[in-house]
């Protein structure tokens, strides 16, 4: 009787060995091989440009003196200031302009040459202050010359001389300055450049007079990162 049952049985027990065996040689075949594998890895750098005065203090101040004939103004102190800019951009489009206390706030620059212009001071302490025609009638000529100096009161220009330079960055054409219009563009390339302007020390003999009042005369330069406007 054990013997007819073990005999029964012994068919079901190798059919499943049989499956289990056809089971596991599926799985051993169906794993592929790999010899390889990647990883990848992703820095993003954000835009960076910063831009700060070269000179610790916020404003530069001279006093001026003038001749016996009131008809030469020059400065006392030398004003020398400029900008340094850091930038990661391949290209970047900075605008500088220039302003005073005048009505309207016309631009106080003009006569832009190879980096170089003039800039207009008005008179902060002016009665009734400075009409934009002040400014207007010396910078619409371009050479800072006006038929009459009684149309520019309380306005006296200077020349500006602006020295650039740029490292950490191309070499070639790295910081080109243009007039567009009213102000000044540069076109930066990734790295720091340094734009330093200074205020020739006699003023435009054809802006000065004595329809120029005593005061505090003002000009300002603001350079801004285009790209953030």
């Amino acid at each position: 009787m054990k013997i007819a049952k073990i005999t029964k049985l012994l068919p079901i027990a190798l059919a499943l060995a049989l499956s289990f065996t056809s089971v596991q040689a599926a799985v051993v075949e169906g794993d592929d091989e790999s010899t390889q594998a990647t990883l990848n890895y992703q820095l993003t750098l954000n835009d960076y440009i910063k831009i700060t005065s070269t000179h610790p203090a916020t404003t530069l101040t001279s006093a001026g003196t003038f001749d016996e004939n009131y008809a030469n103004l020059t400065l006392t102190d030398s004003m020398t200031s400029g900008f340094t800019i850091i930038s990661n951009a391949e290209k970047r489009t900075l605008k500088l302009t220039a302003t005073n206390t005048a009505a309207s706030s016309p631009s106080a620059m003009y006569g832009f040459n190879n980096g170089s212009f003039y800039l207009v001071f008005t008179n902060a302490s002016a009665t009734g202050g400075v009409a934009a025609s002040s400014v207007t009638n010396i910078t619409a000529p371009g050479e800072g010359k006006t038929t009459e100096p009684s149309l520019n009161p309380n306005a006296i220009a200077f020349k500006v001389t602006a020295d650039e330079s740029h490292s950490g960055g191309p070499t070639e054409t790295p910081f080109v300055s243009k007039w567009v219009s009213d102000h000044i563009e540069y076109d930066m390339k990734n790295g720091t450049a340094v734009v330093e302007f200074t205020i020739n020390s006699k003023a435009e003999q054809t802006t000065f007079s004595t329809h120029d009042t005593l005061g505090n005369y003002q000009a300002t330069l603001t350079l801004t990162d285009e790209s953030h406007t």
